[in-house]
């Protein structure tokens, strides 16, 4: 495994967002003209979508799959097999409006 490769940001569209995040971020990202980005999601595995690799061997593949071939390279054995630990990205509020956001965790649901 590679000890480092780049990765494709995901460009959200939100409400409250804007053009500035496409024009920070240099990458080969897919971005719509017009478009209002609030985030750009940087590193993630999510279900419905994961990190894609931009450069190196693995350019192409998702960092699901690299995590689901290799986890350990990947992740280490502490987080090897399970949920992905991370999400990071960038949040940008061109509007000056944000919504309320509110993560709980599961026994505070319950």
């Amino acid at each position: 495994m590679e000890n480092f490769f780049l990765l494709e940001p995901w460009f959200v569209e939100k409400v409250w967002g804007g053009d500035r995040l496409g024009r920070l971020i240099e990458s080969g990202g897919e971005r719509k003209a017009n478009a209002r980005y609030g985030e750009a999601w940087l590193l993630y595995i999510r279900d419905e979508r994961s990190s894609i690799v931009r450069s190196g061997k693995n350019k192409g593949r998702s960092l699901a799959e690299i995590a689901k071939q290799d986890g350990v390279a990947l992740l280490g054995r502490r987080f090897a097999g399970k949920r992905f630990p991370l999400l990071c990205k960038f949040i940008c509020a061109d509007s000056g409006h944000l919504s309320v956001q509110l993560h709980p965790d599961k026994e505070a649901v319950e």
